[in-house]
């Protein structure tokens, strides 16, 4: 039947109406076009009055079971799942088309018909019972069931409050046009099925900016969660670290974007797991972490784009003796500027950076000495100089004149 035009298809489907509901040949005939009219109709064709008619017919064939689904073709095997799989895909494309007013629904038919209920289902009913086959984004009904499953996104006000795996990524793209707020949770299938994120990416991507930034809390989330100890939890946070959903989403957005609107424990987690985020990220993290938090110390030592004066900040906090060893090792110019700023601003924290001075740039030291002698009290410049006397080399002349305050011979 696939080869048929959907006008050939409404055709048969009228003639099926006129048959006898009950003849062998009618069942047949009646519940294989329907299955492919489903196809069709998931593909964006446009439902007739005779195809509701003929899926009418074939719906009030079946009756009530205590199986699942506890509606299911004569026809077919529930024991197959290529035929629950074509089954969903016809119900839920014609859930999507005006209800005929012969079939009546209950309760029970929520997640056969989503598309024919006001609110979305709050279980995931029957989809949890079945096993409708592991997924295979190459399969056509898997591709129609992701067509069909975002435009009953749309058709939902709120998400469904336990949906089936399969419908997570779906959701996530919902949320990624701004239909409703992400849940961490829908990341989870994502993360375990390579083939099923890449195809998740395909249809984010075309969201762009936006998209990143309506899914980036929520993906933050996720990560966060599946820290642990144990080789699944590690597994499962190294997947999410380095995932390719990760990666673009984060290429999309500023370093501000990245931390803006961030809840205070997923900054603080940001702030204890730098090294995976972009260089840029761990700047901005840094220019907002105060002085005495106890990561500042990591955050310095992986930010090395900042100069003499923005290192000079951090002095007098948990982290200044990683900043004074990066001072020491900025150009000279630079490190002169810095002392001479602090001997004027701050004496505390220049006697500091004086004390860190490395043998290697003990003639920078008292240079610095010479121009500006009050930057040490005399007993201060005394232990300076006996801390590093006996490795000054050709300076030694020099240390012993300053621990005697005579720096004019």
């Amino acid at each position: 039947m696939d080869c048929l035009s959907i006008d050939e298809l409404a055709v048969l489907a009228e003639l099926t109406c006129n048959e006898s509901p009950w003849a062998a040949e009618t069942i047949a005939a009646s519940e294989s076009l329907v299955l492919a009219i489903g196809r069709r109709l998931a593909n964006g064709a446009h439902c007739t009055d005779s195809m509701s008619r003929c899926f009418a017919k074939a719906l009030s064939r079946l009756e009530n079971t205590d199986s699942f689904p506890a509606r299911f073709p004569l026809t077919r095997s529930r024991d197959s799942e290529d035929d629950q799989l074509a089954w969903l895909v016809a119900c839920w494309a014609y859930s999507l088309t005006p209800r005929p007013p012969e079939i009546q629904l209950t309760s029970d038919d929520v997640w056969l018909f989503p598309g024919w209920f006001d609110d979305s289902p709050d279980s995931s009913g029957w989809l949890v019972a079945v096993q409708i086959g592991e997924y295979d984004g190459l399969k056509f009904s898997w591709r129609s069931l992701n067509k069909l499953g975002l435009r009953l996104c749309k058709h939902w006000k709120t998400p469904p409050a336990d949906p089936p795996e399969f419908m997570e990524p779906l959701l996530l793209l919902a949320a990624a046009r701004g239909w409703w707020s992400a849940n961490p949770v829908w990341w989870r299938s994502i993360m375990s099925n390579g083939e099923r994120e890449n195809a998740f990416l395909v249809e984010l991507k075309q969201g762009g900016h936006d998209a990143a930034k309506r899914l980036w809390p929520s993906f933050l989330h996720y990560e966060k969660s599946c820290g642990g100890t144990d080789i699944l939890e590690i597994s499962q946070y190294l997947n999410c670290v380095c995932s390719a959903s990760r990666i673009w989403i984060l290429g999309q957005l500023s370093p501000e974007e990245v931390l803006a609107s961030l809840k205070d424990k997923l900054l603080l987690y940001i702030r204890r797991n730098p090294s995976s985020f972009p260089p840029a990220v761990r700047r901005a993290l840094l220019d907002q972490t105060p002085r005495n938090a106890p990561e500042a110390m990591t955050l310095l030592t992986l930010c090395d784009d900042l100069d003499g004066d923005e290192l000079a900040g951090w002095l007098g906090g948990v982290a200044e003796s990683v900043a004074a060893e990066r001072i020491w090792a900025r150009p000279h110019g630079e490190i002169l500027r810095v002392i001479n700023r602090l001997t004027v601003s701050d004496k505390e924290n220049g006697a500091f950076l004086m004390s860190r001075c490395p043998d290697n740039q003990i003639q920078l030291a008292v240079d610095a000495l010479q121009k500006n002698p009050g930057l040490l009290s005399l007993e201060n410049r005394r232990q300076w100089v006996r801390d590093r006397l006996a490795n000054s080399g050709p300076h030694a002349p020099l240390l012993v004149k300053i621990m005697s305050c005579n720096f004019s011979q």
